[in-house]
């Protein structure tokens, strides 16, 4: 091997490495960043605080069909004017809020815990795999426990990730 990562540099192996690792989560972060963010805005499925924010009036001529009043119809009237949580229509709540509240699926929390836990359990299967020999006794004993501990760590960051999703779904934002 070469004793310089950048030929006619004073780059240490070290940062060459930290920056190649970093541009590859930065990457995958951006990407699921971008893909959430799409489903988001095509998808978005209400949070089940919506109708708290949008507070709209049940009435019949709202909410039933308009010859008989015995069959329910899909609201397709304004939201600025059918929402009366709205600061507009003297409730508490902004058209931000209002919009917010569209945005449920794609869960960001739970695609980026996600994300970070694969990026961590591919990174430490990789790593684990290629790592170099030392002369040095504490490095091999760490070595050797964290792989030992590889695949407990591993099953651990994906259980934190799906507890993550878990609690977005128990705290009612989605």
């Amino acid at each position: 091997g070469r004793d310089k990562p950048i030929l006619r540099s004073r780059t240490p192996w070290i940062a060459v490495e930290l920056y190649r690792h970093f541009g590859y989560y930065a990457l995958g972060a951006v990407s699921c960043l971008l893909f959430t963010e799409i489903a988001k805005y095509t998808i978005g499925r209400l949070r089940p605080h919506f109708l708290t924010i949008c507070a709209p009036e049940y009435s019949d001529e709202l909410c039933k069909d308009g010859s008989s009043l015995l069959y329910e119809k899909f609201v397709v009237e304004d939201e600025n004017e059918i929402c009366k949580g709205l600061v507009e229509n003297g409730g508490t709540y902004t058209k931000k809020q209002l919009h917010e509240a569209r945005l449920s699926f794609l869960s960001g929390h739970s695609s980026f815990s996600f994300f970070c836990a694969t990026f961590l359990v591919v990174y430490l299967q990789s790593r684990l795999a290629n790592f170099p020999r030392s002369d040095i006794f504490f490095i091999n004993i760490t070595f050797r426990t964290l792989k030992v501990a590889r695949p407990f760590i591993q099953f651990s960051l994906i259980i934190l990730a799906f507890w993550i999703s878990l609690t977005r779904i128990s705290d009612y934002f989605h």
